[in-house]
């Protein structure tokens, strides 16, 4: 059976080995991510001004006939 200490000295050192490359690239890509995230709002915020805008003329479009 492994040795509790000897599994501590293997599994210590990755955990700190991807808490740092973690942190490292988190921060590497944040910035990319925020991008993202304003690219995605401006879309929403286009899609939803031009469905209301299509409601408006669908709705002048029934109400001119009549």
């Amino acid at each position: 059976m492994i040795k509790p200490i000897n599994l501590a000295k293997i599994l210590v050192p990755l955990l700190l080995l991807f808490l740092l490359s973690y942190v490292y690239f988190a921060g590497e890509e944040s910035s990319n991510l925020r991008g993202w995230l304003d690219r995605g709002k401006e879309m929403a915020l286009d899609d939803a001004l031009a469905l209301s805008n299509s409601k408006g003329e669908n709705m002048v479009e029934e109400s001119s006939p009549g």
